[in-house]
């Protein structure tokens, strides 16, 4: 009877084995695109991040003008039915802030900070010259560059988080949209900046 367990419990053994080796997942490699293409007032892009032949996202700039003298508004704009994680607590007068988003933080919404997910326009910078002397800047990539904005394409009815990075030296007019990528499973989790 001893001998009959042991052999029983051994073929368990290598069955769960066998079992654990045929079970594991090989890891997701993230979809990643070179995009180096800048924007400004008078030329706006637009951008198919999962190369599907369709617009993913746009990229522009407003000029507004209001008692505080001309604002150039700097945004991204999602396409169809794709969205980008904005900043719910710091709305401006025409909108909300697109999310600021360092190297390696998780792509997500976030209830605590007001994080969330939205197909409305997102603003990245507010560059104002109320005279020739003077110039103000406010937004995510005033003080933050590189940043990176979350978002996420839909596809077959489920989103793909997605990141896109941008730059801006102080002074410009233009911003630069450096490369994306997104993660092929849908509602899957990524880093900004992760390749």
């Amino acid at each position: 009877m001893k001998k009959l367990f042991l052999l029983a419990f051994l073929a368990l053994a290598f069955t769960s084995c066998d079992k654990d080796e045929s079970e594991a997942v090989e890891p997701v490699a993230i979809v990643h695109k070179e995009i180096k293409a800048t924007f400004k007032y008078t030329l706006p892009i637009r951008v198919d991040i999962n190369n599907d032949g369709q617009d993913d996202f746009s990229f522009g700039n407003v000029l507004v003008s209001d008692s505080y003298g001309a604002h150039n508004l700097f945004y991204i704009r999602p396409l169809a039915h794709n969205q980008v994680l904005l900043n719910m607590n710091d709305e401006i007068a025409i909108g909300n802030w697109s999310a600021a988003l360092k190297a390696n933080d998780v792509v997500q919404e976030d209830q605590i900070n007001n994080l969330k997910w939205v197909r409305g326009t997102g603003f990245l910078l507010d560059l104002r010259k109320p005279d020739a002397t003077h110039t103000f800047y406010e937004g995510p990539l005033s003080d933050k560059a590189p940043l990176y904005i979350g978002v996420r394409l839909e596809k077959n009815g489920g989103y793909h988080t997605g990141w896109v990075k941008l730059n801006y030296a102080m002074g410009s007019e233009e911003v630069e949209v450096t490369d994306a990528a997104f993660n092929p499973l849908s509602m899957q989790i990524l880093k900004a900046g992760q390749r």
